[in-house]
């Protein structure tokens, strides 16, 4: 199952990447892994069928991320 988003499509795949990289961030620190978590999550976020609850937990998260990736790029 795949749904459009954008110019990127979702897949199942993308669930287990995100939560490789939000690992990844939280055991490294990797502002990288940061944002790609951020990306995969914000994907996840707008994939059709998803939860309401599941969706808003995948768009704070990924708002976080994305602003901690952000902050660690800058300093």
């Amino acid at each position: 199952m795949k749904a459009q988003h954008g110019a990127r499509t979702f897949s199942p795949i993308h669930a287990l990447a995100a939560l490789g990289q939000l690992l990844s961030h939280h055991e490294t620190g990797c502002p990288r892994a940061a944002h790609r978590a951020a990306d995969l999550l914000a994907l996840l976020a707008d994939a059709p069928g998803m939860d309401a609850e599941l969706r808003m937990l995948c768009e704070r998260a990924s708002t976080r991320l994305a602003s901690e990736g952000a902050r660690h790029v800058s300093a």
